[in-house]
């Protein structure tokens, strides 16, 4: 029963811990374009991580400077944690 138990607890999601949550709050906000990170959850579901971002850039970055900004973000966190599969960055101006 323990084991079936355990099977079954790597395959539901859940909640990363705060530990992990924190080293992704400093690789986000290790990117100077960030001011700030509005929202960030995280989950895991088995071995694999999903993150949802949104950070807060000046009002005057256009799309395609917040794109180039989103894939630094995700290549940092690939980069720094080896479990992330998804990663999903959402922008709002400050």
């Amino acid at each position: 029963m323990r084991m079936f138990q355990r099977a079954f607890e790597g395959l539901m999601s859940k909640a990363l811990p705060t530990e992990i949550t924190d080293k992704i709050k400093l690789i986000v906000e290790s990117v100077k374009e960030v001011n700030m990170i509005s929202t960030i959850k995280t989950q895991h579901a088995g071995e694999k991580i999903y993150v949802d971002l949104v950070v807060g850039l000046d009002g005057t970055i256009t799309t395609a400077d917040a794109n180039v900004i989103a894939n630094k973000i995700r290549e940092r966190l690939f980069r720094n944690l080896k479990k992330v599969d998804q990663i999903r960055v959402g922008f709002k101006s400050i």
